[in-house]
C-alpha cells in the first residue's frame, strides 16, 4: 500500500503494467484470499499490535470479510467472523460459486 496516496498498488502478471487501486477497508497481513468472478474475497489475518499482560506486542487477529469489486474499484464489509474464527491465514473454498472459510 501507498501511504502517502491512500491506495494500493496492483500489478498485471501479463503485462507487467502497474495500477492505482483502492486499499483495504481494514489494512491487515496474512489474510485468506480468493478470487471469484469479479470479485476478491478477502478474510481475516492480523492488523494492529496490542499489548498483552508481560509488557511483549502481539499481533491483533482480524475478523472482518471484505470482498472487492474488480469493475467498480470498491470494497464492502460482508462479515464478521466469530469470536473462535478469527485467525490468520484462513483457508478459502469456492466451488460452482459456493464460497467456503476454513
Amino acid at each position: 500500500m501507498d501511504n502517502q496516496s491512500g491506495s494500493a498498488q496492483c500489478i498485471c502478471l501479463h503485462d507487467k503494467v502497474v495500477s492505482r487501486k483502492r486499499p483495504l477497508l481494514t489494512g491487515r497481513v496474512g489474510p485468506g484470499v480468493l478470487l471469484v468472478d469479479a470479485h476478491i474475497y478477502v478474510v481475516g489475518g492480523l492488523t494492529s499490535l496490542s499489548e498483552v499482560d508481560n509488557g511483549q506486542e502481539q499481533p491483533t487477529p482480524e475478523r472482518s470479510c471484505e470482498r472487492f469489486d474488480i469493475r467498480t474499484n470498491t470494497w464492502e464489509h460482508i462479515a464478521e467472523q466469530s469470536e473462535g474464527g478469527a485467525k490468520s491465514c484462513p483457508s478459502l473454498v469456492a466451488v460452482q460459486a459456493k464460497k467456503w472459510l476454513y
